[in-house]
């Protein structure tokens, strides 16, 4: 075997795959990883023989470093300062009332807008709100009463990386060699989903615990309509959803890259329970 090379067996989602890796830093799943390898764009197809390997080397990356390296164009869709409007205006249009932050440590950041959308419905019962800290950077918390549509979401790949409130939760740590950054934790209560986005890593920043601890400062919710959420979803490597219809390569990846709202619809994706 040439030198450099070593072949590792993996096993990801039931798939038996041979990587044949550089040698590089091992992570704790023993898989070769070179820890400044940068994924780019949606990556293999989830029907290719290279995705499970992929995902293997991710998932290492992850485990070595505590977040992955990605380049700038994985991290454009973070980046919502230039579609905010102004706040009051925003939540005044939606169909429910978001959580209130007064007497939680967001109270100490500045509002810079907000950003309404309607998910399953015409009535807008999502809302992602932005907010400057005091060191310039931008917080921002999504929000999705569930009780007004009833919308489901996406059990990860990848099991919870910590406990959010009593729920599972799901951090992401994206790193770009340009310095850009993001750190994302995704949880969904009884009848309301949230994302936590911060436009930098905390891993570098020492602020993993304080990321935490600001999530669970946020109050469960008041449910707005009578509608229960739809079941989990548990995210498969297959090509065809439930409606029988084809999952393109950037509908799939876009469910698996982190934990995400979406409709089931579009996923490659089956229901549990």
């Amino acid at each position: 075997m040439p030198d450099g090379i070593t072949t590792k067996i993996a096993r990801s989602f039931g798939v038996l795959s041979l990587l044949v890796l550089p040698i590089g830093s091992v992570g704790q799943t023993g898989i070769a990883i070179a820890s400044d390898e940068e994924f780019c764009g949606l990556g293999p197809a989830p029907d290719s023989p290279e995705f499970a390997a992929s995902l293997a080397r991710r998932d290492a990356q992850r485990s070595l470093l505590g977040y992955e390296k990605v380049c700038d164009q994985n991290l454009g869709r973070f980046d919502l300062q230039r579609d905010a409007r102004p706040s009051d205006s925003v939540l005044s249009k939606l169909a429910f009332i978001p959580v209130n932050l007064v007497s939680t440590p967001w109270a100490r950041y500045q509002p810079i807008g907000a950003i309404a959308e309607g998910r399953g419905t015409q009535e807008l019962n999502a809302v992602t709100r932005l907010f400057r800290r005091d060191d310039g950077l931008i917080v921002s918390l999504f929000e999705w009463d569930l009780s007004i549509d009833g919308g489901g979401t996406a059990a990860s790949f990848r099991p919870p990386d910590l406990i959010v409130n009593g729920w599972p939760g799901y951090r992401s740590i994206l790193q770009s060699k340009s310095g850009k950054a993001y750190s994302i934790l995704s949880w969904q209560g009884a009848t309301r989903k949230f994302e936590l986005v911060l436009n930098a890593n905390v891993k570098l920043l020492g602020e993993e615990t304080a990321f935490i601890t600001l999530a669970e400062s946020i109050p469960s919710g008041i449910p707005s309509g009578t509608k229960q959420p739809a079941p989990t979803i548990a995210l498969r490597p297959r090509r065809i959803n439930s409606s029988g219809a084809t999952v393109t390569h950037a509908e799939f990846l876009e469910c698996t890259l982190v934990i995400l709202t979406f409709s089931p619809r579009i996923c490659g994706a089956e229901t549990s329970g």
